[in-house]
């Protein structure tokens, strides 16, 4: 086990919060892994915020961001930062700013790259199943998935 000066434990973890964006939760855990001495964890944490090197609201923006380009949908974002201990309210103001059309839009265009990947002569009943499952592997609401399915051309 490392000793620790506070200075050194506050220095590592301003790099830690500088190198990517994090969230309060990874920056405890790393205080743990590090075996950096419990009773500093709540200090440094508070300095890291008042100095604006972790910011929830802005990891938050970020992290939905990314996962909006890799086609995640809503629900699976949520699912995800709500395990990193993410303030709901901070997650609901966030993702209202992503519009149900946009989401629509973007499930539309998913689906049909989707499509083009599955045999021609696959029974259109199990392609829209493979779809369903997919989109909602994906994040997306149920109801959002039928809607999207039913606008599809199955032959």
């Amino acid at each position: 086990m490392k000793e620790w000066k506070y200075s050194d434990a506050l220095e590592r973890m301003k790099k830690f919060c500088a190198q990517h964006e994090q969230c309060t939760y990874k920056v405890q855990l790393k205080l743990y892994q590090l075996q950096i001495p419990q009773a500093w964890h709540d200090k440094i944490i508070t300095y890291l915020q008042q100095h604006d090197f972790l910011n929830d609201k802005r990891f938050t923006q970020f992290f939905i961001d990314s996962r909006l380009k890799k086609s995640w949908g809503k629900t699976k974002i949520r699912q995800s930062l709500l395990q990193l201990h993410i303030d709901p309210t901070i997650i609901n103001d966030l993702l209202k700013e992503f519009s149900p059309e946009d989401e629509k839009v973007h499930l539309m265009n998913l689906l049909k790259e989707k499509l083009k990947t599955l045999p021609p002569n696959l029974n259109p009943l199990k392609k829209k199943h493979k779809l369903y499952l997919f989109a909602l592997r994906k994040g997306y609401d149920e109801d959002l998935v039928w809607k999207c399915l039913e606008e599809l051309n199955f032959k």
